[in-house]
């Protein structure tokens, strides 16, 4: 019976030893790689999206060319609004 609670004890004793240094090994770690890993950038504001009037494709609204009411997504068709707004 002594034998039998002797090797309980080495076994639960092992156990406990194996657990702890996982723990610790697992801390280690995790404080590793925090100090590593770059800080999180804060994601820029959304910015509001607009249709080009003349082929209807939706771009930013800081790259779209703005005449009067209406946006355009290039020179070229801000240039045939122009003339489609005239004629």
């Amino acid at each position: 019976m002594g034998k039998l609670l002797f090797w309980i004890v080495v076994i639960f004793g092992i156990l406990i030893l194996t657990r702890m240094l996982t723990h610790y090994t697992a801390q280690r770690q995790a404080k590793r790689e925090q100090t590593r890993a770059p800080q999180a950038k804060p994601l820029a504001k959304a910015e509001e999206m607009v249709s080009c009037a003349h082929c209807h494709i939706f771009l930013p609204q800081s790259e779209a060319i703005k005449q009067g009411e209406l946006f355009f997504c290039s020179q070229a068709h801000a240039q045939a609004g122009a003339v489609e707004k005239r004629g």
